[in-house]
């Protein structure tokens, strides 16, 4: 094996490949559970006449994360339950 370049050459791609996809997986890893992008605000544009904010802020309790790695269809069905609520929308509106 040693004296047979090709066969070198093929497992050094091999380790490098390896190494590179490693390294891929540590950093998305490191990008999903990091602090740095905290999910701080959940904005309501519009309230009910009897909602308190009680119940919005009971609603997202427990909500935490980053923008990476939170479940937005978690979070949409949280919302979704709240009676006046009819439809949870991702987008801002300007």
């Amino acid at each position: 094996m040693w004296d047979n370049p090709r066969l070198l050459n093929a497992a050094a791609d091999l380790l490098i490949v390896a190494a590179l996809a490693i390294a891929l997986f540590a950093g998305l890893q490191l990008l999903l559970r990091s602090p740095l992008f905290p999910l701080r605000d959940v904005v309501v544009q519009a309230r009910g006449p009897n909602t308190t904010r009680a119940e919005i802020e009971g609603a997202v309790a427990g909500i935490g994360g980053n923008i990476f790695a939170i479940d937005l269809a978690a979070v949409r069905a949280r919302l979704e339950r709240l009676p006046w609520v009819r439809r949870v929308d991702g987008h801002p509106r300007a």
